[in-house]
């Protein structure tokens, strides 16, 4: 599915979308380059995040085959992970973890509300990751803001551009532009997430600028 396409998806509903599993591959015309620059979130949050969504992302990661309705006991995870080690996870993915929190913060001050959800599905991608030891954290950390965080921000450009058109200029679209701006600085013009903005800055009366 096409990131226009699945924009419009998001606007059906929030829980509707989730149950499109996706992450933005690179195409025959675009090579996709995944940096990380080191960012801030508050430590509170962070340690929340972990308290909370750790425990849900290891319930998740160990259901077994019966309790999704095939008939086996076996799970694909539960003899490696543990909440400990999900928790061990986070803290080695650190940078991508924090990365995640600080945009999330300017992706609701556009006016989305972030559910635990998103935090669950990015802390259970952390877990999957240490478990099998993937050591590019510049590219977790841009395939977690692509297709866990960034789409949300669909479904309210409808509003945006409503507010554009009426008024001439609106809040949500200068804190659109900062959120631009930040993930330009965290992961670089090349990146999954950057080009996720672009996408989204399509149906704007005006593109953002994303050089």
């Amino acid at each position: 599915m096409n990131l226009v396409d699945r924009t419009h998806l998001h606007r059906l509903g929030f829980a509707f979308l989730r149950r499109f599993a996706s992450v933005l591959f690179p195409s025959a015309l675009r090579e996709f380059r995944s940096s990380l620059r080191d960012v801030e979130a508050p430590e509170d949050l962070r340690r929340h995040v972990i308290s909370i969504a750790a425990k849900e992302a290891y319930r998740e990661l160990t259901l077994s085959s019966a309790d999704i309705g095939i008939e086996s006991d076996r799970s694909l995870y539960s003899a490696t992970i543990s909440e400990r080690s999900i928790e061990e996870a986070c803290r080695y993915y650190d940078r991508a973890l924090r990365a995640f929190l600080q945009l999330a913060q300017s992706v609701s001050e556009i006016g989305v509300e972030i559910g635990y959800s998103a935090f669950v599905d990015v802390v259970k991608l952390l877990a999957v990751a240490f478990l099998i030891e993937f050591r590019d954290e510049a590219l977790l950390a841009d395939v977690a803001a692509s297709s866990i965080l960034l789409p949300h921000v669909g479904s309210v450009l409808p509003r945006m551009r409503a507010e554009v058109l009426l008024v001439g200029r609106s809040r949500r679209v200068e804190a659109f532009e900062k959120l631009v701006a930040s993930v330009l600085e965290i992961f670089g013009e090349g990146s999954r997430s950057a080009y996720c903005c672009e996408v989204l800055s399509l149906e704007l009366p005006q593109p953002i600028d994303m050089r």
